[in-house]
């Protein structure tokens, strides 16, 4: 990173750039030319599968049935959250 130290002082930059603590010395406007060079790692999971895969059910406003229907969920890292 290329600053100005008349203006700002750095007083921690971590390892990879990404986070930078400046403390300004006086005002004014500069220009800070920075960098950022990143390394990240991925885990990819097979894909999420429900069974089964189609589920009717009957629908009645005044009645208001409450149902319940036993999915099984395989794929993914396992963990898994329904909501309807």
């Amino acid at each position: 990173m290329k600053m100005s130290e008349k203006y700002l002082d750095k007083k921690f930059t971590t390892h990879n750039g990404t986070h930078v603590v400046i403390v300004s010395i006086s005002t004014g406007t500069i220009v800070v030319e920075a960098t950022l060079h990143a390394r990240v790692e991925f885990i990819i999971h097979s894909t999420v599968a429900i069974e089964p895969q189609v589920v009717a059910l009957p629908w009645e406003p005044t009645v208001k049935t409450r149902n319940e229907v036993a999915l099984k969920a395989s794929g993914g890292d396992g963990s898994y959250s329904w909501t309807s």
